[in-house]
């Protein structure tokens, strides 16, 4: 039985890790891109009249944007969709909850970890032959070691 209860541990541990691959992956697409422009001029009387939307050839609205910033030229010639309001709040609450959901995942993955070495060492204290208490691991178990006796 304890055989049986291993393995579907480690089942349910390896079900769990490719969820959160899945969702890192997913996160990721959606991350936020923190970083900034750095644009260098000659003295500060450019830095004062800097203008990034004709620096950059866009319009006001997408100045903010450091991947996929269309140029005026191409807002002249096409429709561009324009996320409502609405629609960012959902985007915004649909990553909240994929965070929520993964940090919940990685919590029950170090749970299962946990499970499945306690019942590895529950196991192997069952075998004969002295045993010896040598520590802790990193999950806070006890480490034991054998005395190594000749099988007859």
């Amino acid at each position: 039985m304890d055989t049986q209860n291993v393995t579907y541990v480690k089942m349910q541990r390896d079900i769990n890790k490719k969820k959160i691959e899945k969702l890192q992956s997913d996160l990721h697409i959606v991350a936020e891109d923190k970083g900034e422009h750095t644009v260098f001029v000659e003295n500060r009387q450019m830095v004062r009249e800097f203008d990034a939307a004709k620096h950059f050839g866009t319009t006001e609205e997408f100045v903010e944007r450091r991947h996929n910033r269309p140029t005026e030229a191409v807002l002249e010639g096409a429709e561009i969709a324009r996320p409502s309001e609405n629609h960012l709040k959902r985007a915004v609450a649909l990553r909240e909850t994929k965070l929520g959901e993964l940090k919940d995942r990685l919590v029950r993955a170090d749970q299962l970890q946990r499970a499945e070495s306690e019942m590895l060492l529950r196991r192997a204290m069952k075998e004969k032959g002295k045993k010896k208490k040598v520590g802790k691991d990193r999950l806070g178990l006890a480490v034991y070691k054998w005395k190594a006796e000749r099988k007859k």
